[in-house]
Order: C-alpha cells, then sequence, then structure tokens
C-alpha cells in the first residue's frame, strides 16, 4: 500500500495547487450600481456624486474608449471630469457613457482574505477528502486529524494569497447610467 500512497499524495498536492489558481483570482470584486433620475430606480445622481467626489476614476464611453480622470460630477443630461491626460474639465452627455469605474483600494484585501482562506479552506477539505483512504493510523495521531490540518494549512495559505492578490487586483465600484436623454 505504500507504494500507491506517494503517487495519490503527489497528485493530490498537484491537483490542489492548479485548483488554488483560479479561486484566487476571483478574489478582485466588482460592485455595480445603476444611477438613475428617477425615484427608486437606483442611486441618485447625488449619491454617486457624493461617491466620486475627489476621486481617480475611469470613464468607459459606449464606444469602449477609456479615460482616466478624477473629480467626476454627473447628472441626467451631461457628466464632466478631469481628463488625466490635460487639465481641462471635459463634459460629456451622459448618454455617452457607458459606466464610470472607481476603485476602492482598502476593501480588496478584506475580501481577498475573506474569499482566500473560503477557498484554502474548502480546497483543504477537498484533499482531505482524497487522501484519507490512503493513509493509516499513526502511534500518536489519527488518520481523522487530516480533516483539521490540511484545511487549517489551506485556510492560512489562502489568507496570504487571497489578501495580496486582493490588494493588488482591489475592489471596484461599477456605476452605469439609466434615463439620460440620448444624443442627438
Amino acid at each position: 500500500m505504500k507504494s500507491t500512497t506517494r503517487p495519490a499524495r503527489f497528485s493530490t498536492l498537484v491537483f490542489l495547487s492548479v485548483l488554488t489558481i483560479p479561486c484566487l483570482l476571483q478574489t478582485g470584486c466588482t460592485s455595480s450600481y445603476t444611477v438613475s433620475s428617477t425615484p427608486g430606480a437606483g442611486e441618485s445622481f447625488d449619491t454617486f456624486n457624493a461617491d466620486a467626489k475627489d476621486e481617480r476614476a475611469t470613464v468607459v464611453l459606449q464606444d469602449g474608449r477609456e479615460l482616466h480622470t478624477s473629480d467626476v460630477i454627473a447628472g441626467p443630461d451631461s457628466t464632466s471630469f478631469l481628463e488625466d491626460s490635460s487639465s481641462a474639465r471635459t463634459v460629456l452627455s451622459t448618454h455617452a457613457i457607458q459606466k464610470i469605474e472607481l476603485p476602492i483600494g482598502g476593501l480588496g484585501f478584506l475580501e481577498g482574505a475573506g474569499w482566500g482562506t473560503l477557498s484554502g479552506v474548502g480546497i483543504g477539505l477537498v484533499g482531505a477528502g482524497i487522501m484519507y483512504p490512503f493513509l493509516q493510523d499513526g502511534r500518536e495521531i489519527p488518520k481523522e486529524a487530516i480533516f483539521i490540518f490540511l484545511p487549517a494549512l489551506g485556510g492560512g495559505t489562502g489568507l496570504i494569497l487571497g489578501t495580496l492578490t486582493g490588494g493588488i487586483i482591489g475592489h471596484t465600484d461599477e456605476y452605469r447610467f439609466v434615463g439620460g436623454p440620448k444624443q442627438p
């Protein structure tokens, strides 16, 4: 039985390592909001303007172009902002904007820590379930201890990697505008 234990352990570790990568890439999150001038139809323009005040933002136009901006002020008819490439205020029809993205720095760390820990514990439990039939009871440690050790190891590793990944990818609030007048 020892000859099958080593390959099973190795293939399990490889499987868990490969499974961890896509889980950790999900730690960067986006919150989506709809901004409307219609009461009760989503966020108001006043709420958006309070969130965007003095913040850096990416304005994504309907044609897909991205403008890196700051100090965005939006209304039902027009939206203005300062482009990073110039010091002049740019004014566009709100309908010409597909969405505005505001990065939220610290929240990415927290989300990454949470999702990384949950992913790591889950992967540890799956690994323990796969490895359990191949284990033999030791003198001092029962083989059931694998269900504590691997999830704890996975959770700790996920916490560290998820926090780093979440901090790098970050969190983004995405605002989409509805109800503005259409361009002529």
